[in-house]
Parts: structure tokens; C-alpha cells; sequence
């Protein structure tokens, strides 16, 4: 029984010490390197052009209540064609209404079930989820008083997803940079991965370089506060995911603080493995 125990504590030291994954989800850089040569791992993100091809197909996928055959053999055709280049993370990107007990809403949720389960009965090996669907991402609520009622009606609409969760591999809260409010982004995060917890799925976040929406949108977060959101997340995510918006069309910049910080993370990381 002893040597069982001494074993057992072992192995949860040895998960315990492993480097949290990150995952390359950047897109739209020019010169940009092989960023798998760095640590970082694959992911594929699925947008509706991608999973739809037109927007009259978007459009009926939508607005029907199930998908019809014709929608379904196309994403059959695309889970395929992934299992076959061995993608082994898949996030779905669509971002339809998803919470609360609304016809659109539970539409949407059985919708996207129905999608999840086709991606994972066509690729047995990958992880597939939604890409901020699981929970709600919300900064206001979140920063709030968390036993005040605009917190708990958060809880209340994240708790009408979890039979959408059953369907789901790993869950994909979205934690991008609203301000430059560190404390108030800390407290945001630490929130908004709670409630992704509580669906008892693995937890990958997406995060953004740069600031989203408002005057901000497309600055660079400073290489500080980006050093303090990977580390926020990796103290209780099972893996981080960078995306970088295509249309900014960037050039690559070996020097750019967030990526001098996303290498120290990564490096830190392996070294207490």
C-alpha cells in the first residue's frame, strides 16, 4: 500500500511539472516564422467560411431550427479531410447566441451539439470544443461583486450550457484585453476560467496579443502584461491559445515584447519540467 501511495504521488508530481501547452491560433503575419520550431503547438480554427463556404449556407444553417443534410455531409466532408492531416485540437468558431432558455438559444445549442458530435465521430483522436461559447465571456459581471445578483445571473446563464457541454472535449473561454486595467483583466480572467472549470472539461483560453474593441483595439499589450496573463492562465488553464486577427496583415517582429514574453513563458516552463 505504501509503495501504491509513493507511486501515486509520483505520477501527480510528474503532471504537476509538465509545461502547459500553448497553441498557435496567430494568423495574418507576414514573414512569420515556424512557430512549432518555438514550443508552440497546432490548432485548427474553424471560422463559417471554412465550415460553410458561402453565406447563404451560414444564413440557412442559422435560421433552421436542425441542420439539414446537405449542411451535414459538408461538415462530414471537412471532419474528414481534418482526421486525415492527423489535426488532432479543433475549436469551431461561430459565436451564436448559445445562453439562456430562448428558442434561439436552445436551438443554437442543440445545433452546435450536432455539429461537435459529427467532428468527433469522423476524428476519434482530437479534442474538439467552441470557441467562446463555454462560458459566456463576460468582463463586467465578472469583475463584479460575486455574490451580488449580476454575478449570479452570469452563473445562472453559464449553467443553461452544460448540456451543450456534454458534447464538447475541452472547453474554450476567451479572455481577451478589453482595457489596460491589469487587476481588473486579472480578476476578469480568474472569473471567467472558474466558470470554464465548472463544466469539468479541459480548459485551453484563447488570448490576443493585442487589445480588443474600443480605442485600443489593435495596440500591442505590453510585454509586462502580457507576461501576467500567460501566467494568470497558466496557474489554472490546462493549455493557452494565442490568436492573431488576419486582417491586420502585420509583419512579423522577432522583438515585439508579447512574443520575447511568450518565449519566456514557454522556456520557464520546460525548465520545471
Amino acid at each position: 500500500m505504501r509503495n501504491g501511495m509513493i507511486a501515486a504521488g509520483l505520477l501527480l508530481n510528474m503532471f504537476a511539472a509538465a509545461p502547459l501547452p500553448v497553441f498557435d491560433a496567430l494568423r495574418g503575419y507576414q514573414n512569420a516564422p515556424v512557430l512549432e520550431t518555438y514550443g508552440l503547438r497546432p490548432i485548427e480554427v474553424l471560422t463559417w467560411p471554412v465550415l460553410w463556404g458561402t453565406k447563404e449556407t451560414l444564413t440557412r444553417a442559422m435560421k433552421s431550427s436542425v441542420l439539414d443534410a446537405d449542411i451535414e455531409a459538408s461538415l462530414r466532408a471537412t471532419a474528414r479531410r481534418l482526421a486525415s492531416a492527423h489535426v488532432r485540437l479543433i475549436c469551431i468558431d461561430l459565436e451564436w447566441p448559445v445562453a439562456g432558455h430562448g428558442a434561439e438559444a436552445v436551438a443554437n445549442r442543440r445545433k452546435l451539439a450536432r455539429i461537435a458530435d459529427i467532428f468527433r465521430s469522423e476524428n476519434r483522436d482530437a479534442q474538439v470544443g467552441f470557441y467562446s461559447d463555454l462560458p459566456v465571456r463576460d468582463y463586467w459581471r465578472a469583475i463584479g461583486n460575486r455574490d451580488g445578483a449580476k454575478y449570479k445571473s452570469w452563473q445562472q446563464e453559464n449553467d443553461t450550457l452544460s448540456d451543450l457541454a456534454e458534447h464538447v472535449d475541452v472547453v474554450f473561454p476567451s479572455l481577451y484585453t478589453f482595457y489596460e486595467d491589469t487587476a481588473g483583466w486579472v480578476r476578469y480572467a480568474q472569473a471567467n476560467l472558474a466558470e470554464a472549470r465548472r463544466y469539468g472539461k479541459p480548459v485551453y483560453a484563447f488570448v490576443w496579443p493585442q487589445y480588443h474593441d474600443n480605442s485600443l483595439r489593435g495596440r500591442d499589450i505590453s510585454r509586462s502584461f502580457w507576461a501576467l496573463q500567460l501566467s494568470t492562465i497558466g496557474a489554472v488553464a490546462d493549455g493557452i491559445v494565442i490568436w492573431g486577427e488576419g486582417a491586420n496583415q502585420r509583419v512579423w517582429d522577432p522583438k515585439a515584447g508579447w512574443w520575447l514574453a511568450t518565449l519566456e513563458y514557454i522556456r520557464n516552463s520546460r525548465g520545471s519540467k
